[in-house]
């Protein structure tokens, strides 16, 4: 296999959306690689070997983009990209968070950050407009599908209700009542949104809108 490239992102949800983008792209999971129990996931294209490691959470970043770089989980990575919600910060404060990457030495690998961030933002219910991530681009690509019709107004009533109760993290909030109404036995909404014919197409095109879709290309090249 020739060129490692590696993307860190957040958690599983992020692994669910961006496995349905790499697939758009004709890569293709590694045999024994690809659980949903693994922190490491891989998948090839072409003479491409494309690592996709999950964090813990958005403050884990960082050190898994410094063991990527140092070689100490595997062979460095030519190219490294980063996805994840930019939440309330700014476009030109959202990579704050990162701090002092790459180390020395790390110069010379191309690090590609690529925030959730819909290239329409959508506006729903009470959901604070300012806030970005995953779940607010997949709302996106919902509420533009045929799934939308049925739940909408309750999902919207349902979130005010909740955000009077305990304010914040809107987007996420909305996110799970949709799962609630759209697939309430399923574990995993990202990855049902991805396989269902009714959203599929919807959610895929919204994912594709984002600076992660271009991260992507760009890693990818």
């Amino acid at each position: 296999m020739g060129d490692r490239r590696t993307i860190v992102c957040e958690g599983r949800d992020d692994l669910a959306a961006l496995r349905a983008m790499l697939r758009k792209r004709a890569a293709e999971p590694v045999k024994g690689e690809s659980t949903a129990e693994r922190l490491r996931v891989k998948f090839t294209l072409r003479e491409l070997m494309i690592e996709v490691v999950i964090a813990q959470g958005k403050a884990e970043i960082p050190t898994r983009v410094r063991d990527a770089l140092e070689g100490t989980v595997g062979e460095r990575p030519t190219r490294i990209g980063i996805c994840f919600d930019p939440d309330l910060d700014p476009p030109d404060g959202e990579h704050r968070f990162l701090g002092s990457i790459p180390p020395p030495g790390g110069a010379d690998v191309p690090i590609l950050p690529a925030g959730w961030r819909p290239a329409d933002p959508v506006v729903f219910s009470s959901a604070d407009p300012a806030e970005h991530c995953l779940e607010r681009v997949l709302i996106g690509g919902i509420l533009g599908s045929p799934a939308a019709s049925r739940f909408a107004d309750w999902v919207g009533a349902s979130l005010s209700s909740l955000l009077e109760l305990v304010p914040g993290h809107g987007w996420k909030r909305a996110f799970r009542i949709w799962g609630a109404a759209l697939a309430p036995n399923v574990e995993s909404l990202v990855d049902r949104l991805m396989q269902d014919s009714g959203t599929k197409e919807a959610c895929l095109a919204a994912l594709e809108r984002t600076p992660v879709a271009r991260m992507l290309d760009e890693i990818l090249a």
